[in-house]
């Protein structure tokens, strides 16, 4: 009787056991299951919204590059009919045209890269039209973007806005943004030069002068750096490294400079 106690008990704790084991397990794949139907949730959204961006960007990328054919149609004579080829006769007129493109690709594709240069672009068009409300609008909304290379595109354009507009203080400003910025599509030397030049304009050579020198050194930095040392001393050894392109061309505005003040 004591054995089979012993026996039943034993049976009791087993059954027991293995209710407790199927009941977690059955837990644990109902947990398994509800975790792999989120992923596929998850997974399904993340290629729907891949798949959805991917399309817009493709029907903006379209829509830009129409724009683009619009901006830069060539122009007519005025007394010569329009033709498909050639359907505006003055810069004016297409600039027009290609603004009202530009913002319509800026206002239905606002979230994709392509939509931001639109609105560049038709900060660009307003100002070739003549509309330099508008392009300042237009050119100060890019120039917020956290895309570097249209922010500067579009600070750039500002610049040149402003220097029409003798709002000399943010002309520099601007400039020395883009100096600091030294983006891709506006390197900083570029910058530096437009600068200088702006100096230039009014009649401050010294400030000029000053852009000038700076950039000769740090081109002969940049020179000196260590990937360039193996070519630097092939050269030294063949009579001296030849300037950059853009050495020379700042050492050229410097001799240019320096002329003008020994003829005063």
């Amino acid at each position: 009787m004591q054995s089979y106690t012993r026996h039943q008990l034993k049976q009791d704790k087993f059954a027991t056991f293995v209710s407790k084991e199927m009941q977690l397990a059955t837990e644990n794949r109902r947990t398994l299951i509800t975790a792999v139907g989120v992923i596929i949730v998850v997974l399904v959204v993340v290629i729907g919204y891949i798949t959805y961006t991917n399309n817009r960007d493709d029907k903006a990328s379209l829509a830009l590059g129409s724009a683009m054919r619009t901006y830069s149609a060539p122009l007519r004579t005025p007394e010569a009919p329009a033709t498909q080829d050639q359907p505006f006769a003055s810069g004016k007129e297409r600039a027009q045209a290609a603004l009202k493109q530009f913002n319509q690709i800026a206002s239905d594709y606002s979230s994709t890269r392509n939509g931001k240069f639109a609105r560049y672009m038709a900060g660009i068009a307003a100002m070739e039209a003549g509309d330099s409300k508008t392009a300042e609008q237009y050119l100060t909304e890019a120039a917020g973007y956290r895309d570097k290379d249209i922010s500067s595109l579009a600070k750039f354009g500002l610049a040149s806005l402003y220097r029409n507009q003798q709002r000399d203080a943010d002309v520099i400003r601007l400039y020395k943004e883009l100096v600091d910025a030294d983006s891709t599509a506006v390197p900083k030397t570029t910058a530096q030069f437009e600068l200088a030049s702006f100096y230039e304009t009014k009649q401050q050579p010294a400030e000029a002068a000053r852009i000038y020198q700076q950039i000769q050194t740090e081109e002969q930095a940049a020179n000196k750096a260590p990937d360039n040392k193996a070519a630097g001393s092939k050269l030294a050894a063949a009579g001296g490294a030849p300037k950059s392109p853009v050495e020379e061309l700042a050492a050229n505005k410097l001799a240019q400079l320096k002329q003008a003040d020994a003829k005063k």
